[in-house]
């Protein structure tokens, strides 16, 4: 019996959430070498290149990179490997459509769209509640688990569903589970990685993202082609149950290794007491301390820039473009192109996403938001007229098809760090912010796709690409405005530009800003301006990103 006790107290010390009045504020191995070399400077484009895909740069000591590999296996892989089963369980209502679905259920209307509206609807109006018990961060580490086992259940249910009307119910709930997915791994991530680290990991983690989509595609012609019939079930069906092994699987992964935040861990996983000591010192200055939400919150929230012209933004951008025109132009011409052909070119379309997604935010992170992002703004104009026009040769159709990712995944995880970064004034601003912009966007699509992207006119869309036209004008302007007041907010519009400067920008080396702010302590705020030269000259080079 006192085995099983003892077998019991571990697990249950292993598991439960650390209370963090019993965090040590130092160091228990004081022999280690903590401190960052100074950092060379870096005088070229290609270079700089270089060091943004540099994850663990060289003059971070041995210790740092160390515990950044650490972090990157139990936060990054946990999150990105979520943000995959969540566009392999989005994605497959589609698949599942153009691969027998439809007509085992007899769908004779705008049912796919419905879908996405039932998933939408769970998903806008959960978001805002999660985020909440998100935002009290001994909630992290259990919360994104649950959630993602219990979409990984209803994915299961998926495979099950006899008529239309389940499916509904079931979508519903699994846009409940997803809702907190995405701004929560951000905020997480954003409590253990420094800005520029968060840029570099931000494309990954959305180049997983279109992974899962463009893998929806793939298992759904494997499925088809190879387990049709297996225990009387269709490949459609299949591809449901496989999914939701996947997505389960995640979630175990996350439940032995994902540890949740900083300030409510003590050691867990992989990663030591010190190394969780080290990760509060290195964000010192960096991450707003949690507070309650109250009326003041909400005052000071609404009375900036950000939540108004962000959420233009974002949901701008998930309005433009429509996620299953490439599967319903291949099924349109079946005949010609074969079968296995719609999710096929819809995994092609998504691989293309993937690329975008890795090197987009990396591109924006040495030549500037505004160059790259006006470069693929351009290329967005171009499909978008072109499918407007409609009667143009199979290959450029297929080609603008391609090329709508470009947009879609590479814009995505530029537009959503760059919100995390203008809404640094407070935990509870960004956590809010990034929130509300995306559920706003679930939101409008739960109403606007069935009307915007009807599938009766499908595949060639003319409304609906015409007033994707007027949206990608609008885009254009929210995103050169939002791109201005970044960097004169404060002198144009003062009294709304908010306090992102209080915390510390991503041209700041996290070491110089803590050794700067221990000399401003033992000064009484004496400017020092030779280490203030010595910060200039290891900082990171990364303001391009204004």
């Amino acid at each position: 019996m006192s085995v099983l006790k003892r077998a019991g107290d571990r697990v249950w010390n292993y598991v439960k959430v650390d209370d963090p009045k019993d965090f040590k504020e130092n160091y228990i191995d004081l022999t280690v070498n903590r401190e960052r070399k100074p950092r060379r400077e870096i005088k070229t484009k290609l270079a700089q290149l270089y060091e943004v895909f540099s994850w663990y740069p060289s003059h971070y000591s041995p210790f740092e990179r160390r515990f950044l590999l650490k972090v990157d296996i139990c936060v990054l892989l946990f999150m990105a490997s979520s943000f995959y089963t969540k566009r392999l369980d989005t994605s497959n209502v589609a698949n599942a459509y153009v691969s027998g679905m439809k007509e085992e259920l007899d769908l004779k209307g705008n049912e796919l769209n419905y879908f996405e509206t039932f998933f939408n609807v769970g998903y806008c109006i959960f978001q805002l509640p999660l985020i909440f018990l998100i935002e009290k961060q001994a909630f992290a580490r259990y919360l994104l688990i649950g959630c993602e086992f219990c979409w990984g259940i209803c994915t299961f249910c998926s495979a099950a569903a006899k008529n239309a009307h389940q499916l509904y119910a079931i979508r519903f709930f699994v846009g409940v589970s997803e809702a907190i997915s995405f701004p929560g791994a951000y905020l997480v991530m954003s409590t253990w990685y420094t800005p520029e680290e968060l840029v570099r990991r931000a494309g990954f983690y959305n180049f997983m993202s279109a992974v899962g989509s463009a893998t929806s595609g793939l298992l759904q012609t494997a499925c088809r082609e190879h387990l049709s019939g297996v225990f009387g079930r269709s490949g459609w069906r299949w591809q449901f149950i496989i999914d939701g092994v996947i997505t389960v699987g995640c979630a175990l992964y996350g439940f032995f290794f994902f540890p949740g935040t900083p300030a409510t861990t003590k050691k867990f996983g992989l990663l030591t007491e010190d190394e969780c000591i080290f990760a509060r010192r290195r964000m010192a200055n960096r991450v707003a301390v949690p507070k309650n939400f109250g009326k003041k919150t909400f005052k000071d929230i609404f009375a900036t820039w950000q939540p108004y012209l962000l959420t233009l933004l974002w949901v701008g951008h998930h309005q433009i473009n429509y996620a299953s025109d490439v599967q319903l132009y291949i099924k349109s011409k079946v005949e010609k192109y074969g079968k296995s052909a719609p999710t096929n070119y819809s995994s092609i379309a998504n691989g293309v996403g993937a690329v975008c997604a890795f090197i987009v935010p990396n591109l924006c992170a040495v030549y500037g938001r505004l160059y790259v992002v006006s470069g693929v703004l351009l290329v967005q104009y171009f499909c978008n007229i072109c499918l407007l026009i409609w009667n143009i040769p199979d290959r450029l159709k297929l080609s603008n098809y391609f090329l709508e990712h470009v947009f879609e995944n590479g814009l995505a995880p530029t537009f959503y760090a760059w919100s995390a970064n203008l809404c640094r004034d407070s935990a509870e601003k960004k956590a809010f912010v990034l929130a509300l912009i995306n559920c706003l966007s679930y939101a409008t699509q739960a109403w606007t796709v069935p009307l915007q992207w009807n599938t009766k006119y499908a595949p060639e869309f003319k409304m609906g690409y015409a007033v994707n036209l007027a949206i990608v004008i609008v885009e254009t302007l929210t995103f050169y405005m939002t791109w201005a007041l970044e960097r004169w907010d404060h002198r144009v519009i003062p009294k709304f530009a908010g306090d992102r400067n209080a915390y510390l920008d991503d041209s700041i080396d996290v070491i110089s800003a803590q050794k700067h702010l221990d000399i401003n302590s033992e000064e009484d705020g004496q400017e020092n301006n030779d280490d203030k030269k010595d910060e200039r000259d290891v900082s990171i080079s990364i303001k391009n990103l204004n």
